[in-house]
């Protein structure tokens, strides 16, 4: 009797020590995932100050070739206020708007160069173009790069048993992705000359 019962203690405390390596098997994957998202929203606020960066230097170049330059100035501030404060809230909402602000603020520009030959020629004005598009591909790889992090951790919390673990380990709410409005995406910004 004595050797089943140690038998049977030995089998209950193998389970509870599986158990026990399984939840902090869940709860070190979900860390690192979250971790991963976290890392992915901070390269897109990294590359989009950058773009932000060069976009005021184009901004700069932009000076002198036409009335409408305020106007593109206070674009440019104004999108330069909603990345602030987009990246100090972390709210994706509040980036996605601020990074459509930079999207209409570049648009007005590209077509400023349109209505200045001489603007468009200028080669610092082309340098910093080229700039700022590669930087936009790096602003939509680290998007793209952020929700897929955001898939990978909201599957991982929603499904069984991870999310009975994620839940009893404070992982409950999932993350939001980075996307656009497709309504405003689908509108043409204005721009008038």
């Amino acid at each position: 009797m004595g050797i089943a019962l140690a038998v049977i203690f030995g089998v209950i405390a193998l389970m509870v020590i599986a158990l026990i390596a399984i939840a902090i098997s869940i709860y070190n994957s979900m860390t690192r995932k979250k971790n991963y998202t976290e890392h992915a929203w901070g390269n897109i606020h990294t590359q989009e100050r950058q773009r932000l960066d060069e976009m005021g230097q184009l901004v700069n170049t932009v000076k002198g070739y036409g009335e409408h330059e305020k106007d593109i100035q206070m674009a440019f501030a104004e999108a330069r206020g909603a990345l602030k404060t987009a990246g100090d809230s972390g709210n994706v909402k509040e980036m996605q708007k601020a990074s459509e602000h930079m999207d209409n603020a570049m648009v007005n520009i590209r077509a400023t160069s349109e209505a200045y030959p001489e603007l468009k020629a200028n080669e610092n004005f082309i340098k910093l173009q080229d700039r700022i598009s590669n930087l936009e591909n790096k602003v939509a790889q680290s998007r793209r790069h952020y929700n897929n992090t955001v898939q990978d951790f909201n599957s991982s919390r929603q499904v069984f048993p991870t999310n009975i673990v994620a839940s009893m380990m404070g992982f409950t709410e999932d993350k939001e992705y980075f996307e656009y409005d497709e309504e405003e995406a689908r509108k043409a910004p204005t721009v008038e000359f």
